[in-house]
């Protein structure tokens, strides 16, 4: 993250120009930015990579070392995440145990697709491509292992969503399998 907010360019003075600006700190707050010919950004409340709480910064901008827990949160939001995770604790699954979550994102072609692949490669995720034999479509899986809490579930996705969507892709979903005591 740190590498991220000290990003310099000398073609991009301004990051939000820039594509290899992901993240961005700014008004007291923390964001992933939309290169889409403009200088808006996402609000995030937690590190795409780590799932730090970054609600917490102090003077200089820097996010708390603390990971977010799973179960901080009462309840589970009323939304796709949330309905997703509320299933999962239903069958079982205890959701304060770190595992390997799985994002799909559909992709408009080979290229788009082998380009996010490298591009999350570089950034230290795994990633593939794999191309659907019956309609053609191409799908990039990223596999992060984290704790599946709604924060960090959310910050993962609009990360990985705004990288992919720079492509002319979109999210697709996660999944997970259910991990017990």
């Amino acid at each position: 993250m740190r590498a991220q907010l000290d990003h310099s360019c000398e073609q991009h003075p301004d990051p939000s120009d820039c594509p290899d600006a992901l993240v961005g700190f700014g008004a007291g707050e923390y964001g992933i930015y939309v290169h889409d010919g403009g200088s808006s950004w996402v609000r995030i409340e937690f590190c795409p990579w780590c799932g730090a709480d970054l609600s917490r910064v102090d003077e200089r901008g820097q996010a708390s070392s603390g990971r977010v827990a799973a179960g901080e949160d009462d309840g589970f939001p009323d939304d796709d995440n949330g309905h997703v995770l509320r299933k999962l604790a239903a069958r079982g699954d205890d959701l304060s145990k770190a595992r390997e979550i799985d994002f799909a994102h559909l992709m408009p072609s080979r290229e788009a697709a082998e380009i996010l692949v490298a591009r999350l490669q570089s950034l230290g995720e795994v990633a593939q491509a794999s191309q659907d034999e019956d309609d053609g479509t191409w799908t990039v899986i990223c596999t992060r292992e984290m704790v599946p809490t709604h924060g960090n579930v959310t910050a993962v996705e609009s990360f990985l969503a705004s990288l992919a969507g720079e492509l002319g892709g979109h999210a697709d979903g996660w999944g997970c399998f259910v991990v017990r005591e």
